[in-house]
């Protein structure tokens, strides 16, 4: 009986925790480095690494995308009978958007976050 409560134990622990998306948050100190209308394409790149998306406009201006998410799963959501009653977690996003004219400068930017319980 102990070495069933000591599986289930360590399945919990195993199967608990967290995922993210490869993108780090963006802080706000990191953010208030950029000025509109004098940052560049590359410089935001420089410091934040590679963005998760950029559109391309046809006119030759981009917007650039960072995203992150973390999914905090609760490990008793794992546990028969005892999921009935558990949270299963949380999930917090955060969405950067950068706005570049033609030149690669920056025209302004903004951010969202959101946390949600599962």
């Amino acid at each position: 009986m102990n070495r069933i409560i000591l599986g289930l134990i360590a399945c919990v622990l195993t199967l608990s925790g967290c995922a993210n998306t490869p993108v780090k948050k963006i802080s706000a100190e990191q953010l208030s480095q950029f000025k509109e209308g004098k940052t560049t394409y590359n410089e935001v790149v420089t410091l934040l690494g590679q963005p998760t998306s950029v559109d391309n406009n046809s006119d030759g201006s981009k917007v650039v995308q960072y995203f992150s998410q973390q999914i905090n799963i609760d490990g008793t959501t794992y546990i028969p009978f005892v999921n009935m009653f558990a949270r299963g977690g949380d999930v917090a996003t955060e969405n950067v958007i950068f706005q570049f004219d033609t030149k690669g400068v920056l025209m302004k930017y903004s951010s969202s976050s959101s946390k949600q319980r599962l």
